[in-house]
C-alpha cells in the first residue's frame, strides 16, 4: 500500500473501489467505508481529517483524490456506483500485496451491505463519539440508537456482545430484546 507518512491514500481508494471486482455505490458508501477502516488502521484517519458531514463522516481530501483517480482514468465514476478502469485494475492488483488490507477492506465492505443510513450512523456514533458530538444529525439518531443496534445485531452485522458495548447495556437486555424481536437466542 501507499506510505503514509507522504500521506498517500491513492492505493486505499483505489483498492476499495475494487474490491471483489465489484464497484462502490457511490461516494457516501466509498467515505463511509474508509471512515470504516480508520477503527482498524489508525493512519487512514490521521490522513483523512474527517469532519461530521449531515450523512455521516465526510473527508474532503477522498474527494479530491478521487476527483484526481477519475480525471486520470484509473477510477470511472457513474450511476451505478465507483469502479475501476483498466489502468485502475493494474494499480489495484500492485496494491494488494498486503493481505491484511484486503481484510480489512473485506470487512468494512461486507458491514456497509445492506445497511441503511441511519444503522450505519448509529454505528458510527456509538463508535466514535467524537464524531457524535458534532453531527447535525446526531439528535435524530440518538433517539433510534437501541432500534437501529438490534438491526446490525438481526443483520448478523455485529455480534450481541458488541450491541451491548455500544449501547452501554447489559448482554440480558440484548437477549431480552433479541427474543421480542423473534430472534433465536444462544447462551
Amino acid at each position: 500500500m501507499g506510505d503514509f507518512t507522504r500521506g498517500d491514500i491513492s492505493p486505499w481508494i483505489i483498492s476499495a473501489a475494487g474490491i471483489g471486482g465489484a464497484h462502490v455505490r457511490g461516494r457516501l458508501k466509498l467515505q463511509n467505508m474508509l471512515f470504516l477502516l480508520t477503527y482498524s488502521v489508525e493512519e487512514i484517519g490521521r490522513l483523512l481529517d474527517y469532519e461530521p458531514g449531515p450523512r455521516g463522516p465526510h473527508s474532503n481530501m477522498v474527494d479530491r483524490e478521487l476527483d484526481r483517480l477519475v480525471c486520470a482514468g484509473i477510477v470511472s465514476e457513474g450511476p451505478g456506483g465507483i469502479s475501476l478502469a483498466d489502468p485502475g485494475k493494474e494499480a489495484d492488483a500492485r496494491a494488494r500485496a498486503d493481505p491484511r488490507i484486503l481484510d480489512e477492506l473485506e470487512e468494512c465492505k461486507e458491514m456497509l451491505n445492506d445497511l441503511t443510513d441511519e444503522e450505519l450512523l448509529a454505528f458510527m456514533y456509538l463508535t466514535f463519539p467524537k464524531m457524535a458530538a458534532a453531527s447535525p444529525e446526531y439528535e435524530r439518531i440518538r433517539r433510534m440508537e437501541e432500534p437501529l443496534i438490534m438491526s446490525l445485531v438481526k443483520k448478523d452485522k455485529i455480534s450481541s456482545q458488541r450491541a451491548a458495548e455500544l449501547l452501554g447495556v447489559t448482554q440480558s437486555h440484548i437477549f431480552h430484546n433479541m427474543n421480542r424481536m423473534g430472534m433465536r437466542v444462544f447462551y
